[in-house]
């Protein structure tokens, strides 16, 4: 490559912004596969290229915040419609790919194909307070809540969750606390099967009675598909 052109390529990729290239891609991607890199450009994790692992970012690239704010200021941009609607589906601090494949396959809802569930944060923190007595730590992050109802749901990857007594001795806690949350590993977000039922369970524990609209079984393998999970 000349370098005059080497020159003028480097110089663009400095003016690409997260915010930018969420605009861009609205142009090239489904809303649901648009939502999930909304997802990642907000999350706390990166791929190190050295390790080959995930690991947490020191600070956000970027927050549906900003991103919204950046969308009304090229509102004229082609994508820009389509755009908004992905960002509805788009929250901060996910942790990994697949916590972010969990929050779009039980948040949206159901005429998407998703389970409807009514989550809205990506890890949250808790705190013990002064019922730190009851528990190991003082402070907990639990993948994706709803703070309100005090319910949430953790992704149990491998690396993160080999002490399982553990474990279970921190959701012991978190119940003392008041929060009650529902394991998903992968036996369960990779199933498709396994994945409706764990939603319809976690829909019937809230107290929600889910009723599928039309064609709800084709919206949720299309949902699936986009988000590379088994059919």
């Amino acid at each position: 490559m000349p370098a005059g052109s080497f020159n003028k390529l480097r110089e663009s990729l400095y003016l690409i912004t997260p915010e930018l290239l969420f605009a861009r891609m609205a142009n090239q991607v489904s809303e649901i596969r648009l939502a999930e890199i909304g997802l990642n450009l907000c999350g706390r994790y990166y791929m190190n290229l050295d390790t080959g692992k995930i690991d947490d970012r020191r600070e956000l690239l970027t927050t549906p915040q900003k991103i919204s704010k950046y969308l009304d200021k090229v509102s004229e941009m082609r994508g820009v419609k389509k755009a908004r609607k992905a960002l509805r589906w788009v929250i901060a601090n996910s942790g990994s790919p697949a916590e972010s494949k969990m929050a779009l396959q039980f948040g949206t809802p159901l005429w998407m194909g998703g389970m409807g569930l009514p989550f809205t944060h990506l890890n949250y923190d808790v705190m013990a307070g002064r019922n730190a007595h009851l528990c190991e730590q003082s402070e907990f992050c639990i993948d994706y809540v709803n703070p309100d109802l005090k319910k949430g749901m953790e992704y149990d990857g491998l690396e993160y969750h080999l002490d399982q007594c553990k474990d279970k001795r921190r959701r012991n806690a978190l119940e003392a606390l008041g929060w009650h949350v529902f394991p998903i590993d992968k036996t369960v977000l990779y199933n498709a099967e396994a994945t409706k039922k764990a939603g319809l369970q976690i829909a019937r524990y809230l107290g929600l009675r889910v009723r599928f609209p039309k064609h709800w079984q084709e919206k949720f393998e299309y949902l699936r598909s986009e988000l590379h999970l088994p059919i």
